[in-house]
């Protein structure tokens, strides 16, 4: 999923800065770090799957990742869900 996901990146015209970086304002580990390319901005992609969910809905643990990342990361955060 993570091999069609990048493809998927690239052809819109982006950068994988690489996968599974670690965010050293947060301690969390992020899927993927992209950035346009002509722009040294980065953003953090997160893949989330089935199990990030109950139902529709994101879990706990999923929503204080994603708000951590979002009010103490120097990169703005797209996260993607399964379906």
């Amino acid at each position: 999923k993570i091999v069609e996901t990048f493809e998927s990146l690239e052809s819109l015209g982006l950068v994988v800065v690489g996968e599974e970086i670690h965010c050293n304002q947060t301690g969390y580990s992020l899927d993927i770090v992209i950035r346009m390319e002509n722009s040294k901005k980065e953003i953090a992609v997160e893949i989330d799957g089935p199990s990030h969910f109950i139902k529709y809905f994101p879990k706990g643990a999923t929503t204080l990742k994603r708000r951590q990342l979002n009010r103490l990361a120097d990169r703005a955060l797209l996260s993607i869900p399964y379906w």
